[in-house]
C-alpha cells in the first residue's frame, strides 16, 4: 500500500491513477459533468453508496448525472481533499474530503434555504488494467448533510 499526502516522489502509474481519480472527483463534486470524465470510466462502471439519497444509483454515470443536478441546486459548491491514498494491491485510489455546499439555486425538495453544509465523505475508485475506473464506492452521511441544508 502506498500513502500519498502531498508526496512528489511517486511512480508514473500511481501518478496516472491519482490524476484520473482527481478528474472524476471533479466531475462529481464541482460538478463538471459526465462528458468531462467518461473517457476515464469503464462501460457500466458500478457505483455504490449506503446513503439513502443515493441508494438507487447503480452506475458511475448515474451518480455523476445526479451530482450535476445537485450542482444546480447548490451552484457554488466546492470540495477540499484532505488525503489521497493509492493501494496497489487492490488497484484502488481513496480520497477523503469535505464537500462544501449552500442551497441557493432553484430546485431541490424545498425552496432555496440559504443554509450550508460541510459534509465529509470518502471515495474509493477501483481501477482496471486499462487505467479506467470500474467501480466507485462513496461513504457519506447524507442525513447529516441534508439536515444542515434544511431539507430534513
Amino acid at each position: 500500500m502506498v500513502f500519498l499526502c502531498g508526496s512528489n516522489s511517486i511512480d508514473k502509474d500511481t501518478k496516472e491513477h491519482m490524476e484520473v481519480a482527481s478528474i472524476v472527483q471533479n466531475a462529481m463534486d464541482v460538478p463538471s459533468g459526465w462528458d468531462s470524465c467518461k473517457t476515464h470510466i469503464a462501460e457500466d462502471a458500478a457505483f455504490e453508496c449506503q446513503a439513502g439519497a443515493l441508494n438507487d444509483l447503480k452506475t458511475v454515470q448515474a451518480y455523476v448525472e445526479w451530482c450535476e443536478g445537485f450542482g444546480k441546486i447548490c451552484p457554488d459548491s466546492t470540495f477540499t481533499t484532505h488525503m489521497q491514498v493509492w493501494d496497489d494491491q487492490t488497484s484502488t485510489v481513496v480520497f477523503l474530503g469535505t464537500y462544501h455546499a449552500k442551497h441557493t439555486g432553484e430546485g431541490g425538495p424545498v425552496e432555496a434555504t440559504q443554509k450550508s453544509t460541510d459534509s465529509e465523505y470518502v471515495y474509493f475508485f477501483k481501477f482496471n488494467e486499462e487505467n479506467k475506473i470500474v467501480h466507485v464506492r462513496k461513504v457519506w452521511n447524507d442525513g447529516f448533510a441534508l439536515k444542515e441544508l434544511g431539507w430534513a
